[in-house]
């Protein structure tokens, strides 16, 4: 049999090396080193081959160059705490390993966190951003123009997530008002 239509794994090892090798070089999959991401994407091989791939339309490669992203992303969010439903993705939102926590730490008890209903793209946004795609490569995948929409829609996105019990915790040194002069803003705790 020509090893180009093979079932096995195995025989296209060296395509996915080259494949974890340019996900990591591209800024892919950060939160897993590279020996994580190559037995993911291996078990996601061999799932796809074993199930849906059809040696009569295309070689296992060309294949693999189709449908192993889009496999391989979904079992790295799973892992990292989100939840696919069907009515979109449902966030898990550490707050031990965020720039938030030191904020939420020092905050009294009185600090209570919403978290809002955001579209299937603002969801998607998010997991771009944190996933640390940029601006630009966020705008080419979901189809905009320009990476000041990403920009605008994240500032929509930051608008939605309110705290109560504080003023606005947006306001701080890091993050000025930008909507002319303003009172000086008290600091955060």
């Amino acid at each position: 049999m020509d090893p180009r239509f093979s079932r096995d794994p195995s025989v296209h090892l060296g395509f996915l090396i080259w494949w974890c090798r340019d996900a990591h070089k591209n800024g892919r999959f950060r939160r897993w080193c590279h020996e994580e991401l190559l037995s993911e994407a291996y078990l996601q091989t061999h799932r796809l081959l074993s199930t849906t791939y059809d040696p009569t339309k295309s070689s296992v490669v060309t294949f693999l160059k189709a449908f192993l992203w889009g496999a391989v992303h979904y079992a790295y969010w799973k892992n990292q705490g989100f939840r696919f439903t069907d009515t979109g993705v449902a966030p898990k939102i550490p707050l031990t390993d965020s720039p938030l926590s030191e904020y939420y730490a020092a905050a009294s008890e009185e600090v209570i966190i919403e978290f809002p209903e955001l579209t299937e793209e603002e969801w998607l946004i998010v997991r771009l951003r944190c996933d640390g795609y940029t601006m630009n490569q966020i705008a080419d995948v979901i189809g905009l123009k320009s990476p000041q929409s990403v920009n605008n829609r994240l500032v929509r996105i930051r608008a939605k997530f309110p705290i109560k019990g504080k003023k606005n915790a947006t306001r701080d040194k890091a993050n000025p008002p930008t909507d002319g002069p303003q009172p000086e803003c008290p600091d955060l705790p």
